[in-house]
């Protein structure tokens, strides 16, 4: 027994008809239409199955149903004007074909067809040559809101490649004045630590006083905005009674963008720690400024907890002393310190070397 429902002869319709075997699609395309008049698709497929084996005449009567079921139905239209052309009815055929464009005035072959059952014609009767008239304007018309269309969419895209240039060339600009006002600050920075001072042994318990009053501050949210970017705390080698045990800081705007910038940064840095003979560089960076090194996303690591985060590196001239944290609020807004293991999660790399 055969199924009862008539989607299913559809579907097995159109797999045969896409398979060229056109007659049997027709009798899935009848059965489904048994199982349920009411719908035009069914009628308008078995005029297509039919059309494709030169059955014009049943082409007809199929493509007629589907147009009695839903007059509006563009593909009724055209199938019967196939139809009617495949009978040698060009008359008939140039009207039908006008309809269905005139229900979809984007259909170029409706019109191409309405020229062509004309030009079968010794002698076009009137209504034929309006036809034609008629949809060769619907074409010149078409065409010339295709090419406004496709002027449209040239000028949106000329537009936004010269936005996208534009801000390209905005953001390499912010980026160079970036580095030149870290360049600038390494350049005083300097100058300062090495007019004032007087220079002074390497001490570890010094270091460790330095880390826990730049840790401090980092926590007292009234430095919040202080530390919104990277920064880069430099401790001399020499001490002054204005100092104390605090480091002097360079903002390191851009620092962590790109590859490049992180080279240039390390470089800048490892330069200026040298001509103050720093004894320890602590960078304090936000985890959501940095797109390079994304330290966390490699070797199987588990992303550290908490929000508005910040990856603490402490380098210093002796190699026990150097420290690296995650520093984060939990959900009670308390401050977590969490000790990171150096090598896996450092975020820049060596900065201080010893002299021989």
């Amino acid at each position: 027994m055969g199924s009862t429902d008539p989607e299913s002869h559809k579907l097995q319709g159109n797999k045969l008809f896409k398979a060229k075997q056109y007659l049997k699609a027709a009798g899935e395309y009848s059965k489904a239409m048994k199982l349920d008049k009411t719908s035009h698709v069914y009628p308008s497929n078995l005029a297509a199955a039919l059309l494709a084996i030169n059955k014009y005449k049943q082409a007809l009567g199929a493509s007629e149903t589907a147009i009695s079921l839903k007059p509006e139905f563009e593909k009724g239209h055209f199938r019967r004007g196939q139809a009617l052309e495949g009978l040698e009815r060009y008359e008939e055929a140039a009207e039908a074909y006008m309809e269905a464009a005139r229900l979809n005035p984007s259909n170029q072959e409706a019109m191409k067809k309405v020229q062509g059952v004309a030009a079968k014609m010794s002698e076009p009767p009137e209504s034929v040559r309006e036809a034609v008239h008629i949809a060769g304007q619907m074409e010149a018309s078409l065409k010339e809101r295709e090419e406004e269309e496709a002027e449209k969419k040239r000028r949106l895209k000329e537009e936004t490649q010269a936005k996208a240039e534009a801000a390209l060339e905005a953001e390499k600009q912010r980026i160079a004045e970036s580095s030149m006002n870290t360049a600038k600050q390494l350049h005083q920075s300097a100058s300062r630590m090495r007019s004032g001072g007087s220079a002074t042994e390497y001490d570890s318990q010094r270091i460790l006083r330095f880390a826990q009053v730049e840790l401090e501050g980092l926590r007292d949210p009234e430095n919040a905005e202080q530390y919104a970017s990277p920064l880069a705390i430099i401790l001399p080698g020499a001490v002054n009674t204005e100092w104390g045990d605090e480091g002097c800081g360079v903002a390191m705007n851009a620092a962590f963008e790109s590859p490049d910038n992180h080279s240039e940064a390390q470089a800048f840095l490892r330069q200026h720690a040298a001509s103050c003979r720093a004894h320890a560089v602590l960078m304090i960076v936000p985890k959501d400024k940095i797109a390079f090194p994304r330290v966390w996303t490699k070797g199987g690591k588990t992303e550290p907890e908490g929000t508005g985060g910040f990856f603490v590196q402490l380098q210093t001239l002796e190699a026990a002393d150097r420290c690296m944290w995650w520093m984060a609020k939990n959900e009670s807004g308390s401050w977590v310190q969490e000790v990171l293991d150096y090598e896996e999660w450092q975020i820049m790399g060596t900065l201080l070397r010893k002299e021989d």
